[in-house]
This record gives C-alpha cells, sequence and structure tokens, in this order.
C-alpha cells in the first residue's frame, strides 16, 4: 500500500500546534509632518523563531501615505508594548 502525503498551508500547521497568534499595533499618528512605525519585536532571549504570514495595513483617515516594510532592521525610538495580541486557531470545523 503506497504512503498518503497530506499538504497543509505552513499557518494551518502553526495554529493547529497553538503557534499562531493575531496583533495589532495601537493607533499610529504622525505629527508635524514625521514618519510614524509600528513592528513586529522578538526579545533577542525568547529563543523563538517567528513566522510571519500576513502583514495588513489599514488607513482610516484621508491622508494617503507611503508604507514599508523592512525585515531585519533597526528600529528607532522606544518601542511600547501592545496589548492587543492574541492566541488564535485557525482551524476549520465543520458541522455534519
Amino acid at each position: 500500500m503506497a504512503k498518503r502525503v497530506v499538504s497543509i498551508p505552513k499557518s494551518l500547521y502553526e495554529s493547529m500546534q497553538g503557534r499562531y497568534f493575531l496583533g495589532q499595533t495601537d493607533v499610529v499618528s504622525f505629527v508635524d509632518g514625521r514618519n510614524a512605525w509600528g513592528g513586529l519585536l522578538n526579545p533577542i532571549d525568547s529563543q523563538v523563531k517567528l513566522f510571519v504570514n500576513v502583514f495588513t495595513i489599514t488607513n482610516i483617515s484621508g491622508t494617503d501615505f507611503l508604507a514599508e516594510i523592512w525585515v531585519n532592521s533597526q528600529m528607532p525610538g522606544t518601542e511600547t508594548a501592545s496589548n492587543l495580541v492574541t492566541p488564535s486557531n485557525m482551524t476549520l470545523f465543520m458541522n455534519r
């Protein structure tokens, strides 16, 4: 009998392992024509390797702005931790 192989998305696999989190920044404000930034920071001693599945940037203002995503960058300023983070289970459950 042949072995069967099932392929599932990485995000679903991590979710099933309890390692999928959703988070967002607080409202980010542009003041006096300056830049604003939000980031995903992983403490160097966390012993966790991050897997980023999706970045979503939402603009609810009427002003256009340029958004950039930087990986492995040194962020300016002092960070403020957001409490807008939650574990999430992305598995599908179907009623039969």
